[in-house]
């Protein structure tokens, strides 16, 4: 009699299952570290971006002064066209996104907009930041 050995093993294929499963658990992993950096760096530009806003809004209306002043981001830069209302970028929901950028300027300095700091605090639903510039 002879048997056709033609085939895999029951062995051969719970090993074959068993490595695809390692495979696809560290791609699952993998993914999920990829989805969080790129949150992160959009929170960042979103930062970024209302810091330069900031920076056009005063330059364009020359503000000199010495000491703290606060600028609502939806009251005056996006009411003056310097930047887009805040958007959540992992929700992708409008007016999900609130802030404040505090300028301030050391007491005793030059006056120009180099001796500006910039404190962007930016809460979304999901996310609070604080960032100061530069």
């Amino acid at each position: 009699m002879k048997f056709n050995n033609k085939g895999f093993s029951l062995v051969e294929l719970l090993g074959v299952i068993v490595i695809l499963g390692i495979l696809m658990s560290m791609g699952v992993i993998a993914y999920g570290r990829y989805l969080e950096k790129a949150k992160k760096r959009d929170y960042e530009t979103m930062e970024q971006s209302t810091y330069a806003a900031a920076q056009n809004y005063l330059m364009d209306y020359d503000s000199v002064f010495e000491g703290t002043q606060t600028i609502r981001i939806i009251d005056d830069l996006v009411a003056g066209n310097y930047l887009e209302p805040l958007m959540d970028p992992v929700t992708k929901e409008s007016k999900q996104c609130d802030g404040t950028v505090t300028v301030t300027r050391a007491a005793g300095s030059g006056g120009g907009l180099d001796d500006l700091k910039y404190r962007i605090k930016i809460n979304c639903k999901k996310y609070k930041g604080d960032v100061t510039f530069p």
